[in-house]
């Protein structure tokens, strides 16, 4: 425990990145499908091969909150399918070719099950090449178990969240009753492709991945935050369908923090200035 210079701080307990999708061969060709149409045929037609699609690429280092490397992280790309590194003894990991301007989930799951799991969104132009991300694998700050049956509000790092593991579809392989947190510092924040605001307040949850359809009801302490009163917005990271889910407008009033909305995801929850 798969919640800016290119930082990015990963956290989350024992939890399955990639979980739904297919992993596939980062070394694998990219268009498999035949055209005829450019092959030195008979035929007289002059039209271009259309269907190779824009690549790009990214690399980076996995480390402690220390900024020690760490070895055998697993590293997912995810669009349709998943693209896997491993990082190597320095912590390195590197994405040469994957898809240009599509929405990708990216998250780090420390097989060990020592750190939590942080995920955000990328998306890269046609050619792009990301160079220099470091993500900074985070120890939970609070865990908790998360009740069978009854719901029970939870106070996770001052997001306070009414739930049961009867609530959550889980991600294969997650505990559901294995609850955490951790408060992700500005200095290691992720780039946030794709977030509709600038982030003010960034958290990771788990258990990671695991999904409300009928969302959980939250609020927020605004005691360490310091926000001034107002209205905000937070939205959470979703890896199945590689998007931010809203978790609607946020009043500020004092210490405490309302919301209109609900949790659909357990993940990466971030507070913005729209």
């Amino acid at each position: 425990m798969r919640t800016t210079p290119l930082l990015f701080v990963l956290s989350f307990a024992t939890l399955v990145g990639c979980g739904e999708k297919d992993s596939i061969d980062d070394t694998q060709s990219d268009d498999t499908e035949a055209d005829a149409d450019t092959d030195a045929d008979s035929d007289t037609d002059s039209d271009a091969d259309t269907d190779v699609e824009e690549m790009a690429a990214m690399s980076g280092s996995v480390v402690d909150a220390g900024g020690d490397p760490v070895e055998g992280a697993r590293v997912n790309l995810c669009k349709e399918v998943c693209r896997t590194v491993m990082t190597d003894s320095t912590g390195a990991f590197d994405f040469p070719n994957f898809e240009a301007d599509w929405v990708h989930a990216f998250d780090v799951v420390d097989p060990s099950g020592t750190y939590m799991t942080p995920l955000s969104l990328v998306r890269a132009e046609a050619d792009e090449n990301r160079t220099g991300v470091t993500v900074t694998m985070l120890t939970p700050d609070v865990t908790v178990t998360v009740p069978t049956g009854a719901a029970a509000t939870l106070d996770l790092c001052g997001v306070k969240i009414t739930m049961s593991v009867d609530d959550l579809k889980l991600p294969f392989g997650t505990d559901g009753e294995a609850g955490a947190c951790a408060v992700v510092p500005e200095a290691a924040w992720m780039p946030w492709d794709e977030l509709p605001g600038t982030a003010l307040a960034v958290w990771y949850l788990a258990p990671f991945d695991a999904v409300s359809e009928d969302g959980l009801e939250f609020s927020i302490s605004n005691a360490h935050l310091g926000l001034a009163d107002g209205t905000y917005h937070a939205w959470a990271a979703e890896y199945a369908h590689t998007e931010w889910s809203d978790a609607g407008t946020l009043t500020v009033s004092g210490d405490t923090i309302s919301t209109d909305g609900k949790l659909h995801v357990l993940s990466t929850l971030i507070i913005v200035q729209e």
